[in-house]
């Protein structure tokens, strides 16, 4: 008998325990979903006048905790809205992942207002991580980390089972070692933008379908991640197709272009290339119309030389990047310590 009451007490206790904590986890799954569910004080919403969701207009401000409020603002907004990160410097933590998280996302369109500027200072850290999301566009904002070191473990933007993605205007500062890998992705362009100073790669691709990457400026590209200029890339492609680039500045790489380095699973058309340590084939040249420049020295002191830009765009971006890279060794310096 005593031993029946014992069992009894026992199986009570556990079924008392189980439910505390089955009601303890519920709460803090309901306080996430509140957290996520009220805005920041950072977060302003502008609605559409007819109330319906869609087209909305959210608006951001540089916060102490970034990458919270990049996380609930890109949670809160519906298809069709608008993402503007409001000027200023959004510095992630030395434990944050990815500051700009968008995944299961459609028809969002998220962009820089003034100069904006997201920040990593997690050595293991990304900048911008798109997943299984389609229709997005990031526009005019500046991505890098705040290291001190020449290497970092993280790249910089990562698309995973994506359609119709564009990167326009922005920088990809890659201090860690990719600036953009696209994976499992259709119809990514890549526009008007800066991948510089990348320690292994620019831009890798893996079953990808119609990449574009045009009018933009790909510099500083080096194999100090591997310890070793020849073991870098500018792109490597597994299984990508339909990938063309066109009207770029690819000036002072210090690697290979592809591993092959056999031109082969990419069209170049109009681009410029200067001051890189690999050669393009003159076959490669003149198919594409491409052109092989005899300029040297720094980009801050080139831009000048007109023949170096196949565009105005192209110009721009390689005012980008002199920009970032000053901005970017003055904030080392002010944040030497942290």
């Amino acid at each position: 008998m005593k031993h029946a009451i014992h069992m009894l007490m026992l199986v009570c206790a556990l079924t008392i325990g189980l439910t505390l904590a089955l009601g303890s986890s519920s709460a803090a799954a309901k306080t996430k979903a509140a957290d996520e569910q009220t805005p920041s004080p950072y977060i302003t919403k502008i609605p559409r006048r007819d109330g319906k969701p869609g087209t909305n207009q959210w608006m951001v401000k540089p916060a102490p905790a970034t990458a919270l409020v990049l996380r609930q603002v890109v949670a809160l907004a519906q298809p069709g809205d608008r993402i503007v990160l409001t000027e200023g410097d959004y510095l992630g933590g030395k434990t944050d992942g990815a500051l700009l998280n968008i995944a299961d996302k459609n028809d969002l369109e998220i962009v820089g207002q003034g100069t904006v500027n997201v920040l990593s200072r997690n050595v293991h850290g990304w900048l911008l991580d798109i997943v299984r999301s389609n229709n997005i566009i990031i526009e005019n904002i500046r991505f890098g980390h705040l290291l001190f070191t020449d290497t970092c473990q993280g790249g910089v933007a990562d698309l995973g089972i994506v359609q119709n993605v564009t990167l326009r205007k922005c920088v990809f500062h890659g201090s860690g070692f990719v600036a953009v890998t696209i994976s499992a992705g259709t119809n990514v362009t890549i526009e008007g933008c800066a991948l510089i100073d990348c320690t292994a790669l620019s831009v890798s691709m893996d079953k990808c379908k119609n990449v574009r990457l045009r009018e933009s400026v790909i510099a500083g590209t080096s194999g100090r991640y591997y310890g070793n200029d020849a073991y870098g890339n500018i792109m490597r492609n597994g299984r990508a197709f339909d990938v063309v680039m066109e009207k770029n500045l690819f000036i002072g790489n210090r690697t290979r272009f592809d591993e092959n380095e056999d031109f082969v699973d990419v069209t170049l058309k109009e681009n410029v290339f200067a001051d890189n340590m690999f050669t393009i084939p003159p076959q490669v040249l003149a198919a594409g119309k491409n052109t092989q420049s005899t300029a040297t020295g720094s980009l801050s002191g080139l831009l000048e030389n007109r023949e170096l830009f196949p565009t105005r765009q192209v110009h721009e971006a390689a005012q980008l990047t002199v920009e970032f890279r000053t901005f970017l060794k003055a904030q080392k310096a002010e944040h030497v310590g942290e």
